[in-house]
């Protein structure tokens, strides 16, 4: 089977191609009107848009979704996140492939119709160093989102949701801490508006004003309110202010709602969704912190079922590759009694 090179836009990169098991085509029509079977591709691509496109095609379908896909050049963090990386030259290249195809040959090849959970765990099971990565979509209501989840997930799948429920059934767990984002209670949305807002009555229409402190009376008003014919004179006992700090003083800045003209030393903080129109108050939005994400006990799982799948359609695995996938199992399970209630 060759490695399958897609060039788009006219790239080329002759350094990476050549050799007896390459084919190129100029699209994935192309390669698929073919009948050629890939043992992996190459993306060369100056658009992004569109070798995304091209990749989630390759995810989406039983026959591909676990090959490896290279690509010739970087192409920013979602195709990162899609893709098994650049390699510096056709050695590492065929070197990583060969790793992936090696653990894709010990799955059944029936895991990958069983579903997004085994699609997921199968992609991550021939990739053991790989981590899930999450990357930052402003356009997304919920700011981050996992590019490959979603390429292998089943239509109308909520991503973070399922990504959740995989990390506590002990499918998945978290590595590096990425961000940390705060939903709205009402929406589940991560964009707010911060605004400042009177603590009396909510209102948005405040303004930050000098104050002044009568230390005849004791009066503290807008310092616009004891100005008179040029002088300072105390609007409340008409007492001449002339001495700051003998006969007055400024204390902080207040700030002064037009709406009920209350003043307050702060205002208080409201943080408005922007995708329901709720307010709410910062401190009862929930916390989440983003992960990366690797399979924990994914080989122990992915073996497991491969069994249970051959002996299901009748078929059997060699000795020497279930000896292999229950040492490397074994040495990730913790627990195995955990793991055949969870199964």
């Amino acid at each position: 089977m060759p490695l399958v090179h897609l060039i788009l836009n006219n790239e080329d990169r002759p350094d990476l191609l050549g050799g007896e098991d390459a084919i190129a085509f100029t699209s994935l029509e192309a390669f698929r009107s073919s009948g050629i079977e890939a043992t992996g591709f190459l993306m060369h691509a100056r658009e992004q848009t569109a070798a995304e496109k091209i990749v989630q095609e390759l995810r989406a379908v039983p026959e591909t979704c676990l090959l490896p896909v290279f690509l010739a050049q970087e192409m920013g963090p979602r195709m990162a996140a899609l893709c098994d990386g650049v390699p510096s030259g056709p050695p590492a290249r065929d070197d990583r492939l060969q790793t992936i195809r090696s653990r894709m040959q010990a799955l059944a090849p029936e895991l990958v119709l069983q579903g997004q959970d085994f699609r997921l765990l199968a992609y991550l099971y021939c990739r053991p160093e790989f981590e899930l990565l999450a990357v930052e979509n402003w356009q997304e209501s919920s700011i981050y989102t996992y590019p490959l989840a979603e390429a292998l997930a089943e239509d109308g799948t909520r991503i973070n949701t399922w990504l959740r429920q995989l990390v506590e059934r002990q499918y998945l767990e978290p590595t590096r801490l990425i961000s940390r984002i705060r939903h709205c209670p009402q929406c589940e949305g991560c964009h707010h508006n911060y605004v400042d807002v009177c603590p009396h009555c909510t209102s948005i229409a405040i303004e930050s004003k000098p104050f002044l402190h009568c230390f005849t009376c004791g009066h503290v008003a807008p310092e616009e309110t004891y100005l008179s014919g040029g002088l300072l004179t105390c609007p409340n006992c008409r007492a001449n202010l002339r001495h700051i700090g003998a006969d007055y003083d400024r204390p902080m800045d207040n700030y002064l709602c037009r709406d009920c003209g209350q003043s307050s030393a702060e205002p208080d903080v409201i943080a408005q969704c922007l995708g329901c129109g709720v307010r709410n108050d910062p401190e009862k939005l929930i916390p989440e912190d983003i992960h990366a994400l690797r399979h924990e006990r994914a080989a122990w799982k992915i073996s497991m079922l491969c069994w249970i799948i051959s002996i299901m359609s009748d078929r059997r695995i060699s000795r020497r590759w279930w000896i292999g996938c229950m040492r490397y199992a074994g040495a990730m399970t913790k627990n195995c009694l955990v793991f055949w209630g969870s199964v």
